[in-house]
C-alpha cells in the first residue's frame, strides 16, 4: 500500500463560470512556445503524504510558483498551515476537496491570508487555453485521477 494519500471526490465543474477562452477570446495571444519551470529549491510534501489534502497542497505549490516568477515574497503555507486549512474546510475529516471549491473559497475568503481575484475554467480539450493560463496567468490549477 502507497503511503500516499489519493483524491477522494470526483470533480465538479464552477458553477456559473464559463471557459477561460470565453473570457479571453480575442484579448489573451498566442502562448509562447514554451516558458521556463520555475527554480524553487524543495517543492515539499504539504501534508499530502499523510492527508488527501492535493487541492490545498496545490494551492501552496501555486504560490510558490506565483513567488518565484514574479520575484515576490508572499507567505507560503507550511504542511501545518495546509494540514489545518484542509481540516477546517473539511470539518476535520479527511474526506477530500473539490478543486472548484477550493478556488471559489479562494477567491471570495481566502487561503493562507491571500484571496485570489479570478479564476475560470479551462476546456480538457483545449491545450492552447491550458498553455495561455500557464504563461499569462502563471500556472493551471488541475487534478488528475491517478489509479
Amino acid at each position: 500500500m502507497s503511503r500516499y494519500k489519493l483524491g477522494a471526490l470526483p470533480p465538479q465543474r464552477p458553477y456559473g463560470l464559463s471557459e477561460m477562452a470565453t473570457y479571453a477570446v480575442g484579448k489573451l495571444p498566442a502562448p509562447p512556445a514554451s516558458v521556463d519551470a520555475p527554480t524553487i529549491p524543495s517543492w515539499g510534501m504539504m501534508a499530502n503524504d499523510r492527508l488527501g489534502c492535493c487541492t490545498i497542497s496545490g494551492a501552496g505549490h501555486a504560490v510558490m510558483t506565483w513567488n518565484a516568477a514574479v520575484h515576490e515574497k508572499d507567505p507560503v503555507p507550511t504542511a501545518i498551515g495546509v494540514a489545518e486549512t484542509y481540516e477546517a474546510l473539511t470539518g476535520g475529516a479527511d474526506t477530500g476537496l473539490v478543486e472548484a471549491d477550493v478556488l471559489r473559497t479562494w477567491q471570495r475568503s481566502g487561503l493562507f491570508g491571500e484571496r485570489i481575484a479570478a479564476y475560470a475554467p479551462v476546456s480538457t480539450n483545449d491545450l492552447t487555453g491550458f498553455h495561455q493560463a500557464i504563461a499569462f496567468y502563471g500556472g493551471a490549477y488541475l487534478g488528475v485521477a491517478l489509479p
